[in-house]
């Protein structure tokens, strides 16, 4: 008997058919449906521009629906504001989270629903709010202190705030949106737990992401949208990631990472005994023109803090680092850029771009001296051209080089990013997760770029946490543990298993040049 209830189909909680949807009179869904079951995750995937966003939108009540039905435990909802789509139990968690900063886990559990000592009068049962918010994380084993400042916590524990929020407006469909997106390697893997936990308390989610191994880690079925168009629709377990990729771009990826058709030449950047207090100690690496050189390792081990100290961002307190043979000591970021390093960033959105102005002025950002007469007048024909010539040569898909940066996809976004490298000709290129929160057909097109520009003879280091991506697109992999260099393998004899044993292993000591079949 138990068997049979456990074979039984489980209830459809959310379902959403034929929805429609148009801007401007662009129709951007096209009759697509979709069901999420009761204690399910339902993964919604597909590449930037699919209309995943549009249509978790609708079903969040953000957007209306132009044409079709949402049908929520059996009956007809019609949502014309978000507000109603809480009150029906659906909760859209985002990608930037929506918590204020300056109040307490505890206080941003209830904002909005605050429980009052003496109602009516305003005055907030502090007792209670505290008490609630602490039974709730210990309920469902989140392990921070909710008395603690938003402001205090790891993204990782703001993004557990935003999902005990949900469960505390008791929300019956989770919609996340990206929830990864911005966590290191550790986190994810607490996060992906926390979603699991919450599905066998009988929590429905309906789960978006561009890492396609997530979906194989927490999800039940997968739906693919392919231009505004469900494509593709299947349990988890009778598919496998070569076809979801195929049918998110429509194509078979066989060439994912790019053929190495290059060769290394001269010394380009030569850090020795590399230090900066409190981020990492006696870091040593050269960096040859025309080659690709990976750095990895866990989350605080000071990957980022080489590239920042490098582009003088940081400052660097022992070592020296040399340019093309020659010492130089950058003390600041336009003292890099000027010597022709350019750092892109791992947080675009907030360090990498603006995204409020235009592409012009992102990509010549960097650059402004060139762009002016006698380091005075702007000269917005030559800023113009050189912006409209970065777009072409790196097929940044937009209506024009006047569109802000904030209008674009992630990938697009990136593209920009390295635009505005490009436009200052730098010599060595850092990129710091520079493929984080972009869809498979983008990376693709990142990686073939960063492939051609080590193939016109720039040396390029790369900051990443995918390891599959580091074994693809590198020529070496620097391993850092603890603030150290502990490993220098040949990315094509090594694996994932010996850069993760010395990223994680203590008493490691430095090798160099793998030996691993």
């Amino acid at each position: 008997m138990a068997d049979i209830e456990q074979d039984r189909p489980r209830p459809v909680v959310l379902e959403a058919r034929g929805i429609h949807k148009s801007f401007g009179g662009v129709e951007v869904l096209h009759g697509v449906d979709v069901e999420l079951r009761r204690g399910t995750v339902h993964a919604i995937i597909g590449e930037n521009g699919a209309g995943k966003s549009t249509l978790m939108k609708i079903l969040a009540g953000a957007y209306q629906q132009d044409a079709g039905r949402i049908m929520l435990e059996g009956r007809e909802i019609r949502m014309k504001k978000p507000i109603q789509a809480l009150h029906a139990g659906i909760v859209m968690i985002h990608q930037e989270l929506n918590l204020a900063p300056h109040l307490t886990a505890a206080e941003n559990l209830f904002l909005g629903r605050e429980p009052l000592l003496i109602p009516p009068l305003p005055i907030l049962d502090r007792k209670r709010v505290f008490e609630e918010s602490r039974r709730l994380a210990e309920e469902h084993g989140f392990r921070f202190d909710t008395s603690e400042k938003i402001s205090n916590l790891s993204v990782a524990q703001a993004q557990l705030v935003e999902i005990l929020k949900a469960i505390a407006r008791g929300g019956k469909v989770l919609i996340m949106d990206e929830p990864t997106s911005s966590l290191s390697g550790g986190e994810v893997e607490d996060l992906l737990r926390t979603v699991i936990e919450l599905k066998r308390k009988n929590v429905s989610i309906l789960y978006i992401s561009h890492r396609i191994e997530e979906i194989f880690c927490v999800a039940d079925e997968v739906t693919v949208l392919r231009d505004g168009r469900k494509v593709f629709h299947s349990a988890v377990s009778e598919t496998n990631e070569a076809n979801l990729v195929r049918q998110m771009v429509g194509r078979d990826l066989e060439d994912f990472y790019p053929e190495k058709k290059r060769a290394a030449g001269r010394p380009m950047l030569k850090v020795e005994s590399l230090s900066s207090e409190g981020g990492f100690e006696g870091v040593s690496f050269e960096v040859r023109s025309g080659e690709i050189v990976g750095i990895s390792g866990l989350v605080g081990a000071g990957r980022t803090e080489v590239a920042e100290t490098i582009f003088g961002a940081r400052p660097a307190t022992g070592g020296r680092m040399l340019l093309e043979g020659g010492e130089i000591r950058p003390r600041s970021p336009r003292d890099a850029i000027r010597m022709g390093i350019g750092l892109a960033t791992e947080d675009r959105k907030r360090t990498g771009l603006f995204l409020p102005l235009s592409l012009i002025a992102n990509i010549t950002a960097a650059n402004v001296p060139a762009m002016t007469a006698g380091g005075v007048v702007m000269r917005r024909g030559r800023q113009a051209r050189t912006a409209k010539a970065l777009i072409n040569d790196l097929s940044v898909r937009c209506r024009g080089p006047r569109d802000p940066a904030r209008s674009l996809s992630g990938g697009n976004q990136q593209k920009v990013v390295l635009a505005k490298w490009l436009c200052c000709d730098s010599k060595v290129l850092i990129l710091d997760e520079p493929t984080r929160g972009i869809d498979v057909g983008a990376k693709v097109e990142i990686y073939k770029l960063m492939e051609r520009l080590a193939e016109e003879g720039r040396a390029i280091l790369v900051v990443s946490s995918e390891l599959p991506e580091l074994l693809g697109i590198t020529d070496r992999i620097l391993v850092m543990r603890r603030g150290r260099l502990v490993a220098e393998l040949e990315s094509a004899r090594t694996n994932e298993e010996e850069v993760m044993g010395y990223a994680a292993l203590v008493g490691q000591t430095a090798v160099h040049a793998s030996a691993t079949p």
